[in-house]
């Protein structure tokens, strides 16, 4: 047998192995996402479509992942104050940081929500969300604030047309800069609920937490920053 034919039965040998193992790696995909999303929930034709479109968009690594999201507990935790409260997620790479973040509180530059997203209790949209933003870490730091003091401090600002974001108001910190010369702020540990790890379904609440909290340096930002005098 000639070299090139050994080389030909060698490449088509591969081909073969590879599709085999997109095949496989297909049906674990499928398998693993009827696990985290229950179809019951999808009532319509546009929300199956809706999902099918954002799954095309998701890295493959990032969803064959072990993923204990959608467990009871975990679910429980998240949402089961929604009603009464503005729920944020944070991802993270190590328990460490979500440890100092629940002691410390949540420092945040500029914007809050370049590393905080907003999360509802909507198994679709949390899917989505989760999968954008799994590459930062395995460790979700829960961030959740009383609708009343939310809608009291947004209300605020509007009064005296401050040009800044609720969460830049509710920072027990004045704005420092880092170097990248960017102002820092930092939510009070009494807005993190705690962290869950994903992979194991681990949830670590704060002792710390009190989402009505409500500091009399709130109130100090909002004159501080009015643009009315």
């Amino acid at each position: 047998m000639s070299v090139e034919l050994i080389l030909i039965v060698i490449l088509i040998a591969y081909i073969v192995l590879l599709q085999i193992q997109l095949y496989k790696r297909d049906k674990r995909i499928e398998s693993l996402i009827k696990q985290q999303i229950n179809f019951k929930d999808l009532t319509s034709h546009e929300e199956i479509e809706l999902l099918i479109s954002r799954l095309k968009t998701f890295p493959h690594d990032s969803i064959i992942k072990p993923n204990k999201l959608f467990e009871p507990e975990v679910q429980d935790f998240l949402f089961r104050d929604v009603e009464s409260n503005v729920l944020f997620a944070h991802y993270t790479k190590t328990q460490d940081v979500a440890e100092i973040i629940c002691r410390e509180g949540f420092r945040f530059a500029e914007s809050f929500y370049k590393t905080a997203e907003p999360i509802i209790n909507d198994k679709l949209d949390l899917g989505y969300k989760h999968n954008l933003r799994k590459q930062y870490g395995n460790f979700i730091v829960v961030i959740s604030i009383s609708k009343h003091i939310y809608d009291k401090y947004t209300h605020a600002i509007e009064q005296v047309n401050a040009i800044l974001n609720v969460e830049q108001i509710l920072s027990t910190l004045q704005p420092q800069l880092n170097e990248n010369q960017d102002e820092v702020y930092l939510l009070p540990p009494q807005f993190i609920k705690g962290f869950i790890n994903v992979e194991t379904g681990e949830v670590v609440p704060n002792l710390n937490y009190k989402s009505t909290y409500d500091s009399p340096v709130f109130a100090t930002n909002i004159k501080t920053n009015s643009s009315i005098h």
